[in-house]
């Protein structure tokens, strides 16, 4: 199950679910404009809409993907944007080389096992500066939001995976992911204990909306 996720990221279907340059999410808008300044690095970034948001705010901005189908479509959304072909849980930057970054669309929690997952905040952790911002989307185990979704809990029903940490999940075009569900106070708790990055907001979207989104500073 370890590469599920990025086989599909790399896929026809997934480069074209991520890859189409589609408006940002409001929320995610508002925090990129609020907290991100200088140079950023922008993961999972897809087909770049995020990175070329970033960068028409004034931000040197590097935008990174696991998936080299995601990336070549990025550079081909955006030619004059950097974009480069690379692991989260191992990037290829030194330490305090950051003074922003963005993990949007809840891209974070594709990353498995959990073990990876705690590997890539430490090395975003690692590349940010002191006092440097870290955002990022996640999805949260909220009853009000799962109680809109009938389908998803069936389906993790069936996979027996509605207690586990990593759910089921079927993509728009139809590929099959595996996602991390976190409560806000876990996801605290766990970030605060292993790195020196520490919460200063939080935001929740629709009463519908699985996601939350965190913003981190690094002391």
């Amino acid at each position: 199950m370890e590469n599920k996720n990025k086989d599909y990221y790399e896929s026809l279907e997934g480069v074209k679910e991520f890859g189409n340059i589609v408006p940002l999410n409001p929320i995610e808008k508002k925090l990129i404009e609020k907290y991100l300044e200088g140079r950023v690095l922008d993961l999972g970034c897809g087909g770049g809409k995020t990175t070329n948001y970033i960068s028409k705010l004034g931000c040197k901005v590097i935008g990174v993907d696991i998936s080299k189908p995601l990336i070549l479509q990025a550079k081909k959304n955006f030619p004059n944007l950097d974009f480069r072909e690379g692991d989260a849980c191992n990037l290829q930057f030194k330490e305090n080389s950051f003074d922003g970054v963005l993990f949007s669309f809840n891209g974070l929690d594709c990353i498995y096992p959990e073990n990876k997952r705690d590997r890539a905040i430490k090395e975003i952790e690692r590349v940010l500066k002191p006092r440097g911002i870290f955002i990022f989307s996640s999805h949260s185990p909220s009853i009000f939001a799962l109680l809109f979704r009938p389908f998803f809990i069936y389906r993790n029903i069936m996979r027996r995976t509605l207690s586990k940490r990593y759910k089921f999940e079927k993509s728009k075009t139809g590929g099959e992911l595996y996602l991390y569900y976190e409560s806000p106070k876990e996801q605290k708790k766990r970030i605060e204990k292993m790195t020196s990055l520490k919460l200063i907001k939080k935001f929740t979207g629709r009463i519908n909306d699985v996601s939350v989104y965190y913003i981190f500073k690094k002391i």
